[in-house]
């Protein structure tokens, strides 16, 4: 092989490899796409009543946790979990999975109201000195995505109806200071170094190998428990055997 055809193989291993890696970053740069979109959105929220934190990492007994959006302000702390899908979302708050169907494909995610909860009580963790603090969950799905069979207790709403989600929370429960004290904890405890965000994205790497690792084995990730075929309203689905105990289930 001559210098000239070497010299193109080795570009087309380049291409491919950079190809490839463009490629399993695409979720990542997607949700980041969508967090940014909320994070503008959020931005016209009044500023003298509400102030906004983004893209939290706090520190928390098993590892991190990455909390999108924090609306502060007299009524509470608004945690934001934001989506960025297209296609139809299928999911109940208990389900540990949720479903986007596009067409004929189906994906599965993790259960963004579960997700958000531990972000819930990561901050409730941080701000537990500061006495009691009204929390409202909130999972905002800022693509295309049409919500279809989603079951929830917390708000799960279109990046349209967020501002107006959050607005209908209007009864005083904290004083200036206090909002300003919860606002300089958050700061404090914020993880804003390489290091500790490199390790989060890894951990959450290495819980979702380990989650669909077991699924395959038909055992129950979060008791241990064993996964059976049951079916349901929207189709069949495994389920752990401990049931009502663990309600661990996936498609």
């Amino acid at each position: 092989m001559d210098s000239n055809a070497f010299a193109f193989v080795i570009l087309i291993v380049i291409a491919v490899l950079a190809f490839a890696s463009l490629l399993r970053r695409l979720p990542s740069l997607s949700g980041k796409r969508g967090e940014s979109r909320i994070a503008r959105k959020l931005g016209r929220l009044e500023k003298d009543y509400y102030t906004v934190l983004n893209d939290l990492l706090i520190s928390t007994p098993t590892g991190t946790s990455q909390v999108d959006h924090v609306v502060l302000s007299r009524s509470g702390i608004h945690v934001i979990e934001t989506k960025n899908y297209r296609g139809w979302i299928h999911g109940s708050e208990g389900a540990e999975q949720w479903t986007q169907s596009i067409y004929r494909t189906k994906n599965r995610f993790p259960n963004p109201v579960k997700q958000n909860w531990a972000h819930v009580r990561a901050l409730k963790r941080v701000l537990s000195e500061l006495g009691d603090i009204p929390v409202y969950p909130i999972v905002v799905f800022a693509g295309s995505a049409e919500l279809k069979n989603v079951n929830s207790k917390s708000p799960v709403v279109y990046g349209s109806d967020l501002l107006q989600t959050i607005r209908k929370n209007q009864e005083f429960s904290l004083s200036p200071d206090q909002v300003r004290k919860i606002e300089e904890k958050l700061l404090q405890s914020n993880m804003k170094d390489r290091f500790s965000r490199k390790a989060h994205i890894d951990q959450i790497r290495t819980r979702q190998h380990q989650s669909r690792q077991r699924e395959r084995e038909l055992i129950c990730p979060r008791c241990g428990g064993r996964l059976v075929s049951r079916s349901g309203k929207f189709g069949s689905f495994y389920g752990c055997n401990n049931y009502p105990r663990c309600r661990y289930t996936f498609r």
